[in-house]
């Protein structure tokens, strides 16, 4: 065995490669039952039509510009047969779809952070209201899945740095009360998935 390198067998390789092959957007279990508690109490059949039309949609509560992005939906909001969903109802009585949606929906995001210069905030630690919190992958994809990867990244633009080196976002200078809102929703999500 040659000086200075280390043998793996075919298993430890394959997890190995398991690992470096894994996708930041696929949630684990328990990342997948916070964001359906917080959405929908875990309600596989949950409709949630606030806001009129479409609505949301089941346990993570997918909304029509969401199935459009995925390939779900066509551009007259008809559903497509994508995971063999061809309506409404086949999507809130099918759980496995729900969930394989979800992978299709994080994905989307993923890419529209990674576009929009987002993940270059990873790992910044922020000073929060509440407490602070580090920026995760899955704090990014949770509160891009609330507010899109467009909110999510002009919030992260907004950070100051304060003397002690730390982020934050200085509340006082924005002046729109509704961008104040879905900022502080942002930066919940950024917390509360901080894992």
């Amino acid at each position: 065995m040659p000086q200075g390198r280390l043998w793996l067998n075919d298993f430890d390789q394959n997890i190995i490669e398991e690992k470096e092959n894994q996708n930041p957007y696929i949630f684990s279990k328990e990342m997948r039952n916070l964001l359906g508690e917080i959405e929908s109490g875990n309600n596989y059949s949950k409709v949630n039509s606030e806001g009129g039309g479409f609505g949301a949609l089941g346990k993570y509560q997918i909304r029509r510009d969401g199935f459009r992005d995925m390939g779900y939906i066509d551009q007259n909001n008809q559903w497509i047969g994508k995971n063999n969903i061809y309506s409404n109802q086949d999507y809130l009585n099918n759980n496995q779809a729900q969930e394989k949606a979800l992978d299709d929906f994080m994905q989307e995001k993923y890419k529209q952070l990674k576009n929009n210069g987002s993940y270059q905030y990873l790992n910044y630690h922020i000073k929060g209201i509440v407490d602070d919190f580090d920026v995760t992958d899955t704090g990014l994809l949770a509160a891009s899945h609330r507010e899109g990867a467009g909110a999510v990244h002009n919030y992260l633009s907004h950070l100051e740095k304060d003397q002690k080196g730390h982020y934050h976002i200085n509340y006082d200078k924005i002046q729109d009360p509704k961008m104040q809102a879905m900022f502080k929703r942002i930066e919940t999500r950024l917390r509360r998935f901080a894992k």
